[in-house]
């Protein structure tokens, strides 16, 4: 399908980070914190049409249910001829607000650790320690950052 070659020659142009996305015939890969994640092309337009139309939004407004309808606050003008809205382009409308929101802040975190039961200086249960460590995330959590996946 010529919407998939197309969306393929965009993605590749876009000047992405190569470290984070590489392009190949008929496929992109993205290198996510947890691995590669290779898709295919072929079909990933059609696949990934989500429209929401009018008249599920307006219906999802009109329910009884207050957190259904606090789901959908688009005013959703029913003359109007543009396209529908998709999920994903909603989904990436909050996303993009969420970052501009977090990138606002300057967040800390500390961390404690109990080193021993007994809470007297230089007593150091290494094992205690360690899987302290691995349960708070902290291990995770270096080897994101250090991989660039975390501002």
């Amino acid at each position: 399908d010529g919407a998939d070659d197309k969306f393929l020659q965009k993605a590749g142009g876009a000047n992405l980070d190569p470290k984070h996305f590489r392009s190949g015939p008929g496929n992109f890969t993205i290198t996510h914190y947890a691995g590669d994640v290779t898709y295919n092309v072929e079909g990933f337009c059609e696949r990934n049409r989500d429209v929401l139309y009018k008249d599920l939004i307006l219906l999802m407004q009109s329910s009884n249910v207050p957190f259904l309808v606090s789901l959908f606050p688009d005013d959703t003008n029913t003359d109007d001829r543009k396209r529908p809205v998709t999920f994903g382009n909603k989904i990436k409308t909050q996303c993009n607000e969420l970052v501009s929101r977090l990138m606002k802040c300057q967040p800390h975190y500390i961390r404690c650790l109990k080193p021993n039961e007994t809470k007297k200086p230089k007593d150091w249960d290494q094992a205690r320690v360690e899987h302290q460590c691995k349960y708070l995330g902290l291990q995770e959590n270096v080897r994101v950052r250090r991989a660039g996946f975390a501002y």
